[in-house]
């Protein structure tokens, strides 16, 4: 063999060795795409800040697109913006809101929804709801539309 198809043999075996693994998935990325696309799928309202309910009768949304876009209504005024996430993470880019007055209570729930959002660098469903989380500390908790 010369060395122009020794070094053509070469690769064509190397590529043959790989391609099964081309194939390949893990299990976190399938869970990670059924989560996701159960998060995807449904219509989120706010249950609590902090631990604390959220004011009743004032519905706040939640709604996360596959096309990476966040978006609803804090209580007052639109929200919408960017996201990035996977199994572990979660981080939202450029909220941008509205810029309507309410009562105060419904614009201070509505910045804190903002921020906490914000702020947060997990997501995880639990049961029928959806919690935000800073570091392991749940921060919001949503709970699907029925």
């Amino acid at each position: 063999m010369t060395a122009t198809p020794r070094i053509a043999h070469l690769l064509l075996v190397a590529l043959l060795a790989l391609c099964p693994l081309a194939g390949c998935r893990s299990n976190a990325s399938t869970a990670e795409s059924g989560e996701w696309e159960r998060i995807r799928e449904a219509k989120w309202i706010l249950a609590s800040i902090e631990g604390e309910a959220a004011i009743p009768g004032l519905e706040v949304t939640l709604h996360l697109e596959a096309g990476k876009r966040i978006y609803g209504f804090g209580g007052v005024n639109q929200y919408f913006g960017s996201y990035d996430a996977d199994v572990e993470h979660f981080r939202a880019h450029r909220i941008a809101t509205t810029r309507m007055a309410g009562p105060a209570d419904a614009m201070r729930q509505e910045q804190r929804l903002l921020d906490l959002i914000a702020k947060a660098n997990r997501v995880e469903l639990d049961g029928d709801g959806l919690r935000f989380l800073e570091g392991d500390e749940p921060r919001l908790a949503f709970r699907a539309e029925r």
